[in-house]
């Protein structure tokens, strides 16, 4: 409820809000688990909570008081998706909650509005999937109706359906070793002594899942630096670009710092690399992740990549943009972000992106290197951008990914990763080189 009420009242993200709760509470790692599973859920499956709900109240459900909007929405969820929590546990649960948040009225409110689910859950109907395809999708996935309504002008019915399928889903940790301290074998002998289950991604050459990652911030391991949290898209982005030990490296918009940490290990820790973000506090995130992984390589700079220093002009031998953009990509990650999203933001983002990779032209050396990354799905932000990137700077071409990368390529320099395709967050790949 506390997180909850972070992330829903106060703009919260939640994955800061509730790292911050878990490690200031008394729990053990299953319960830390669970809370973990209580409010990714709720956040994941909103959209479609509300719309129970809204079937057995009088006013919209975000019209009621926020506390009370969050007790029934965590209630329910554990009604209708987690079946080894007994209904009449969460029942009790939520009306002690509204009693403690409202009054007597409210908890009998709570108290009927979930009696009344369990009696008709049976009877629930979803929009018509054949009429209302893209209203089906959103109300049963959990997603807004527009990014729906997109995936379905890019993609067929099936395509889209497995897509949102993917998003409305928990999936597992992914870690990636710090191979400047410890190989990944043994890195996972330490994970299963301290009572976590590893396994090696698929595709990251580096990457671990975790079946749970509950409690993990506080582990040695953790606060060592023999590990640090990443995608398997995002470490697979890092290693598009493979730079050589001794080279000189920008990445563009590089907080919170893990593809720049990636990057410096990638090198073995020799060379230059420049960790921009316009932001200080940001700034101080990367700092604080190259003291913990040891990428003493690594030099944080706060300033706006759409004009960095003259020293900078054609100073890189790499660049790496992995650019602002729509996430659309990582939406299971991120559980709240796609409330949080607006359709009008998409034209604003990739024009950003766009004169980010104009302004990142200058900045790489001829013969130079360049990744452009999004964890979005749109052509807009994606393709699009490249199109126009290469028509304005001639002196830019695509060139293959690296020999030997896990993913094969869709065409020459271009990879669009898809969930439904390769199982892992969405992300795009462009990898470009400075003409001599």
């Amino acid at each position: 409820m506390q997180v909850l009420l972070a992330v829903e009242g106060e703009g919260a993200y939640a994955g800061i809000a509730l790292a911050m709760s878990l490690s200031a509470s008394e729990l053990d790692k299953r319960d830390k688990a669970f809370v973990t599973e209580l409010v990714n859920g709720v956040l994941r499956r909103q959209i479609t909570l509300d719309y129970f709900l809204n079937l057995f109240l009088k006013k919209p459900v975000d019209s009621l008081p926020l506390p009370i909007a969050e007790i029934l929405r965590l209630s329910l969820y554990q009604l209708a998706y987690l079946e080894k929590i007994p209904a009449s546990a969460a029942v009790n649960e939520a009306v002690e909650l509204a009693k403690r948040y409202g009054h007597q009225g409210t908890a009998a409110l709570v108290n009927g509005v979930l009696r009344n689910y369990l009696r008709q859950k049976e009877q629930i109907t979803f929009p018509d999937q054949q009429k209302e395809p893209a209203k089906f999708l959103a109300v049963y996935y959990s997603l807004p109706q527009w990014i729906v309504e997109l995936l379905l002008e890019q993609w067929t019915l099936a395509e889209t359906e497995q897509f949102c399928a993917y998003q409305a889903e928990s999936h597992k940790i992914i870690i990636r070793t710090n191979t400047l301290k410890i190989s990944r074998y043994e890195l996972c002998k330490k994970l299963l002594a301290a009572g976590y289950i590893a396994q090696p991604c698929r595709y990251a050459p580096d990457g671990l899942e975790l079946a749970s990652g509950a409690g993990l911030f506080d582990e040695q391991l953790f606060t060592s630096g023999l590990l640090t949290i990443q995608d398997e898209s995002s470490q697979l982005a890092a290693l598009a670009l493979l730079p050589q030990k001794g080279g000189k490296v920008i990445d563009l918009c590089a907080a919170p710092g893990g593809k720049a940490t990636y990057l410096a290990q990638l090198m073995d820790n020799q060379g230059q690399i420049i960790a921009c973000d316009l932001h200080k506090h940001r700034v101080e995130l990367i700092k604080e992740n190259c003291d913990r992984l040891g990428t003493t390589c690594v030099k944080p700079l706060a300033t706006d990549g759409l004009e960095l220093p003259l020293n900078y002009i054609n100073w890189a031998d790499y660049l790496l943009l992995d650019a602002p953009c729509s996430g659309l990509g990582v939406l299971s990650r991120r559980a709240d972000s796609r409330l949080r999203k607006e359709k009008n933001d998409l034209a604003e983002l990739a024009e950003l992106s766009y004169k980010l990779l104009l302004a990142a032209a200058d900045y790489l050396n001829f013969g130079g290197i360049m990744v452009y990354s999004t964890c979005t799905i749109t052509k807009a932000e994606n393709e699009d951008n490249i199109a126009r990137f290469l028509s304005a700077r001639a002196d830019y071409e695509l060139i293959d990914l690296p020999e030997n990368f896990p993913i094969k390529q869709d065409r020459r320099g271009i990879l669009q990763i898809l969930p439904q395709k390769q199982g892992i967050e969405g992300f795009f790949i462009a990898r470009l080189r400075r003409k001599v």
